[in-house]
């Protein structure tokens, strides 16, 4: 095995893994949900572990890669990249802080409970998404300022975590980072350019200070901090999105650095009556904002919005018709323009005026190519086609890509589920009963056979008959199965056959061999005798399941006419021809007792004169 598959061993029961050397690849959630995993081993044969392979393992304490390994080193428990990035994490892990961790993958330690603290490294740049969600044991997070980005979902629903502290080296904090956390405090240092979508949403948040990097603070940012009272507002502050504030139903104080016509400024979308609502308290002071200057500002016409004076900028744009307007309609100033404004190098419209140039079509390489060779326009495509699953050259451009093997349903399946393709199957062995027909008082032999016999080294099965029918009074064991052991004599019947220290048992044949008797007031017709297999007790010698199937025979109970000796319910000149060859020695399958009709126990001529005179109309009785 080189390659393991998604889910391969999701939700299993292993408890220590070491990996064989050949194995390269380990697919999405591999081994997620395996509870009782404590430890893992790499060999160096492993070039690509998928940072959710182990998501949600809750006793995985241990993770080690062999030393000779080129794409990856363990260090503190954590499997890191010879690149730099931590790919997975455990419980037990600390991350290294000798330089060789730069970036914490996507969901390296997603969902994992048992991680009581993290100390993030000075050589991190980049926390991926969903790095630590639902870590529910984390309480708290310092970020170093070398860090510059963390993903969305990072943190989110850490259910412990109340305390983050962002270093001043964040640039971009992506939606939902904190969302879902009971989080009582956060310092967003002081280069964060805009509060992302959702980022703290339904957190307990009680006070925020906003730095004076902040221009932007976007949709749903803020939604339902219920325990939020209080907000630091900067001047640089110029946009709040739609529901930022939403659900802040107890947001009593705003402390705003500017003024109230500064106020005027901020583009305050919908949904953000908490806010609006609040006690705006203007010119407040922080010594963590840069200091305002005093000044009677100053400008060059209503457009402009640089203070000649001191600098200070207000919200004062200048308004044209379209992008390739030249003149402002408000001041008549003139700008340059880029001229026309058109999505790429193909389009003949322009976006904005509308105007119209001639182009030529787009190019691209082939069908499956998306991307127009001259201006780079994409176009959606149907995606490169292939002839089914299992097919490894698209059709249109010859693109390769990898599949994996035929996927049959188990080693009895003939047809690939992806494609179809037909390979030689194992065909399930048959159990096989006997059918026969027997009369009142008969002692009679079942046997039971295998058929089609693709290797055995196990099997056990019930024989269930009617027992107001007929009783079992023996078994015999075939010559191929001499090592069977039986159950008592009684419907259900166990018969159970183990030789596992030999290669696979091949033959086909009798198992076993029942001895029967019509019992005493048996009703007549047909009565079922079933072999019941026990599905799980049929193995090969990997000890694999062998499948099975069952013909079931049926044992009929006639009655015994006298003179009838084949059964067929007619007294004729057949039945005189068996007598006479069983008086001359002939080996016939003909019912000797029947033919007994004087019932004198034998069969001599007098039973020969009596069933000719019978035939010829005689006015005699056959007994």
């Amino acid at each position: 095995m080189d390659w393991i598959d998604e889910g391969a061993f999701a939700d299993s029961a292993l408890k220590a893994v070491t990996l064989s050397e050949g194995v390269g690849f380990i697919g999405n959630g591999a081994f997620r949900d395996c509870n009782n995993l404590t430890e893992m081993y790499f060999p160096a044969s492993v070039y690509y572990v998928s940072s959710t392979a182990f998501n949600s393992c809750s006793s995985l304490t241990k993770l080690t890669v062999d030393a000779n390994n080129k794409h990856y080193f363990s260090n503190g428990n954590c499997i890191i990249s010879h690149d730099g990035i931590l790919q997975v994490g455990c419980g037990s892990s600390v991350i290294p802080n000798d330089g060789s961790v730069q970036c914490i993958e996507g969901y390296a330690f997603y969902n994992c409970d048992t991680l009581q603290s993290v100390a993030f490294p000075d050589s991190l740049e980049i926390i991926g998404e969903g790095a630590f969600e639902d870590c529910d044991s984390i309480t708290s997070v310092v970020i170093p300022d070398s860090v510059t980005t963390i993903g969305v979902y990072a943190f989110s629903r850490c259910d412990s975590l109340v305390e983050a502290k962002l270093g001043n080296g964040v640039e971009f904090m992506g939606a939902l980072a904190f969302s879902g956390c009971p989080l009582q405090s956060v310092d967003l240092g002081n280069n964060l350019p805009f509060i992302a979508p959702t980022v703290f949403s339904g957190t307990a948040l009680s006070t925020v200070f906003i730095p004076d990097s902040v221009t932007s603070i976007m949709y749903y940012a803020f939604e339902n901090c219920e325990n939020l009272t209080s907000i630091e507002l900067p001047i640089s502050v110029t946009t709040i999105e739609w529901d930022a504030f939403y659900g802040c139903n107890n947001l009593t104080d705003v402390y705003y650095q500017g003024t109230e016509a500064d106020r005027e400024n901020i583009d305050i979308d919908r949904g953000n009556d908490a806010l609006l609502n609040a006690t705006w308290h203007y010119g407040w002071v922080s010594d963590k904002w840069a200091e305002l200057p005093t000044c009677d500002h100053e400008y060059d016409s209503v457009c402009d919005s640089d203070c000649n004076l001191c600098g200070a900028r207000r919200k004062a744009p200048h308004a044209y018709e379209n992008a390739c307007a030249e003149w402002c309609s408000l001041c008549k100033e003139w700008r340059e323009t880029s001229g026309h404004i058109y999505d790429n190098a193909c389009d003949d419209t322009c976006n904005e005026c509308g105007a119209m140039r001639a182009v030529t079509a787009h190019w691209y390489d082939n069908a499956c190519d998306d991307t127009c060779n001259e201006c780079g326009a994409w176009r959606e495509t149907a995606g490169h086609v292939y002839d089914n699953a299992c097919d490894v050259d698209c059709n249109e451009c010859g693109a390769f890509r990898k599949v994996g093997d035929h996927v049959y349903d188990n080693k009895y399946d003939a047809d690939c589920n992806e494609c179809g393709a037909v390979r030689e199957a194992l065909s399930p062995i048959t159990l096989v009963v006997d059918s026969l027909t027997v009369r009142p008082g008969d002692t009679f032999d079942v046997a039971v056979r295998v058929e089609n016999n693709t290797g055995l080294v196990g099997l056990r099965f019930e024989v269930v008959y009617d027992e107001a029918q007929f009783e079992l009074i023996g078994a015999t064991a075939g010559a191929d199965f001499s090592a069977a052991s039986f159950g008592p004599t009684q419907s259900p019947f166990s018969v159970l056959w183990v030789d596992a220290i030999h290669p696979n048992n091949m033959a086909n044949g009798t198992i076993v061999t029942l001895t029967f008797c019509v019992k005493e007031g048996a009703v007549l017709g047909g009565s079922v005798i079933e072999v019941v297999p026990s599905a799980d007790d049929f193995i090969d010698d990997q000890f694999e399941a062998v499948r099975c199937e069952t013909v079931s025979g049926t044992i009929t109970l006639v009655e015994t006419t006298p003179g009838d000796a084949d059964g067929d319910g007619v007294v004729s000149v057949v039945d005189l021809g068996y007598l006479q060859r069983l008086l001359t020695g002939w080996d016939v399958d003909a019912d000797a007792d029947a033919l007994d009709v004087n019932k004198d126990g034998k069969l001599n001529n007098r039973d020969v004169a009596l069933l000719q005179r019978y035939l010829n109309g005689w006015d005699v009785t056959l007994q």
